[in-house]
């Protein structure tokens, strides 16, 4: 039924037509607004909608005609064709400029005539970000302030700070059981440097740890002009920082007769002046033998039992790190269950 009825407002609305053919029918432009890339291409499309067949005509802002039907008027060689028929006049802007941006006028040539518009929006990329501030080379708990900025840029980039491959969001955050750590990143500061482009810049204060030694600090930029291209600025930090002692064994059970290496892992900036093996309360073993970092027993017996230290030192300080041997006698059977990896070096953040 329903059907029927809209059958029957067709018929009656194509009749209408016929019978108002003197004026014509009812004929809709329709247009859609076009965003390019700065050096790109943009494209224009102008549809009719209950086409009679009636000229189309593109002009530009300055009322100037690009093309009327199939015809080019004006001498832009970075005008083209693309499709014309009875009901669609589209053409191409080739190699795009901030100039080009502006309102774009679609005609009809009927009775009346009629018109439409589509406004041009260009995408500028900014220029590469730049970085200014402090120096990269620092101390352990140092604040880092640096500013990060891009200009030449339509719409406004957006910036954001990464350290070590982690977003530093904007915001503060303090440190939590000495896991974290102080930093702030500013509000982005925005203004127009010519006309239609603009500036972005953004502050970053950051309290350094050792374990940003040899990261890098990245300004990104974000912005849609860029597609999948990425513009950042990069500083490599250098932090220096008294050493950090880790000691690791080669059995988690070391029993007598067996070979057991002691390795003293050694992180400091500068590289440590010394290195140094005892063991608390007596001599060294005479089966031990040092070297370089490594502490190695060839046959071990209960007599080696007892706390070994490893001791290192720089410009900016010393560190020890224990390790408490227990020599098993060797017929002692252990039940091993799976056990997770060791923790590594917790995150900063």
């Amino acid at each position: 039924m329903n059907h029927r009825r809209r059958s029957s407002r067709s018929a009656l609305f194509l009749l209408f037509c016929v019978l108002s053919s003197r004026t014509g029918c009812s004929q809709v432009l329709v247009t859609e607004n076009v965003t390019a890339i700065a050096g790109r291409h943009a494209e224009f499309s102008c549809r009719v909608r209950g086409a009679d067949g009636s000229p189309l005509q593109w002009a530009n802002s300055d009322q100037q005609t690009l093309y009327f039907d199939n015809k080019k008027a004006l001498r832009d060689n970075r005008f083209s064709l693309l499709r014309h028929g009875r009901a669609e006049l589209a053409i191409e802007l080739a190699n795009v400029s901030l100039s080009d941006e502006g309102v774009y006028i679609c005609s009809l040539f009927s009775r009346p005539v009629r018109t439409d518009t589509a406004t041009l929006t260009v995408l500028v990329a900014p220029q590469p970000p730049t970085l200014q501030g402090d120096s990269t080379e620092l101390r352990e708990g140092d604040t880092l302030a640096v500013s990060c900025s891009a200009d030449q840029g339509k719409p406004a980039p957006s910036l954001r700070w990464f350290l070590r491959d982690r977003e530093l969001k904007a915001g503060h955050t303090t440190p939590s059981e000495g896991n974290g750590r102080s930093y702030h990143v500013s509000e982005p500061t925005v203004m127009e440097t010519d006309e239609r482009m603009f500036r972005a810049s953004v502050d970053l204060e950051l309290e350094v740890s050792w374990l940003d030694d040899g990261g890098a600090l990245v300004c990104g930029v974000d912005h849609p002009a860029l597609d999948k291209t990425s513009l950042e600025a990069q500083r490599i930090l250098h932090v220096h920082y008294p050493p950090r002692i880790f000691v690791s064994a080669s059995s988690s059970h070391p029993r007598e007769g067996q070979r057991l290496d002691l390795m003293c892992d050694v992180q400091s900036n500068p590289q440590p002046s010394s290195i140094h093996w005892f063991r608390q309360g007596a001599n060294l073993p005479e089966n031990a033998v040092i070297s370089d970092r490594r502490l190695s027993f060839v046959s071990l017996n209960e007599t080696d039992n007892g706390t070994y230290t490893c001791e290192a030192e720089n410009s900016l300080g010393q560190a020890q790190s224990d390790y408490i041997l227990i020599v098993y006698e060797s017929h002692v059977n252990f039940i091993t269950t799976p056990r997770a990896s060791p923790a590594g070096v917790i995150s900063p953040f």
